[in-house]
């Protein structure tokens, strides 16, 4: 099915990139910890994800995430990493990310993007370690990054301000381009901020753009998990202008 929509995209002149997400975070990988992880990444993981990059290669797909999920945020959903140090947490994420780099750049020419929640990890859901902004993307040209406005417009700003000065530290001490990897309204969850997104959506949405966009170094694509609900036709306008024509 992806095939048939990759050669359709091409056709029509664009871009294609293709993510498999599984194995997702429920169940988690079957392994008791660290060293039994590695041993699944060897044996299960790599030999799927080249196969993988094989497909990809065939329909000249350029840009690719083999990873489930963000990597940090794969690592920090195993429920032994809560045990683990911080050392043990970034060693183990960095394995990894390299080994499965390593593994399928061989059998695919494009783009190789890795996702993080790096610039969250101070309200990730499962547990705060500030050590992944110590992941290193040396050897990548891209890095995509997760954000998600929540509660109101001040809060919003402030989660920004701060994931944008996490995520210009990691690309100019990497010297990588950034992306925006997943990015939408959290309006499935309780908002104890009371606020109501079609009302603002659209004046979110700008100030988080003039945001980013004000950054030393400026993001080349996103969100390739698309932007979740649209609230009005202000909002759509404003997503329009925002990433097709800055």
């Amino acid at each position: 099915g992806y095939a048939v929509h990759a050669i359709q995209r091409k056709q029509d002149g664009h871009l294609t990139f293709f993510n498999d997400s599984q194995p997702g975070t429920t169940p988690p990988v079957p392994v008791s910890g660290p060293a039994d992880f590695r041993v699944w990444v060897d044996e299960v993981f790599i030999p799927k994800k080249i196969r993988e990059a094989k497909v990809v290669e065939q329909l000249k797909v350029e840009m690719w995430n083999p990873w489930p999920l963000e990597v940090d945020a794969f690592i920090m959903t195993q429920p032994w990493s809560i045990g683990l140090s911080d050392s043990e947490l970034l060693d183990t994420g960095q394995y990894f990310l390299d080994a499965v780099a390593d593994a399928v750049r061989p059998h695919f020419n494009g783009r190789i993007i890795p996702a993080s929640f790096t610039p969250g990890e101070l309200r990730h859901p499962q547990h705060p370690r500030a050590i992944w902004k110590e992941l290193s993307f040396k050897g990548f040209e891209e890095v995509s990054f997760t954000f998600f406005p929540d509660c109101d417009k001040e809060t919003t700003r402030d989660n920004l301000l701060h994931d944008m000065g996490v995520i210009m530290e990691i690309v100019e001490r990497d010297g990588i381009s950034w992306s925006l990897h997943d990015w939408w309204f959290l309006d499935s969850r309780p908002n104890q901020c009371g606020t109501d997104y079609y009302d603002v959506a659209a004046e979110m949405t700008e100030m988080m753009l003039d945001i980013m966009f004000d950054q030393a170094v400026l993001p080349v694509g996103g969100p390739v998990f698309g932007l979740g609900n649209i609230y009005s036709s202000e909002h759509k306008a404003v997503l329009e202008q925002g990433f097709f024509a800055r």
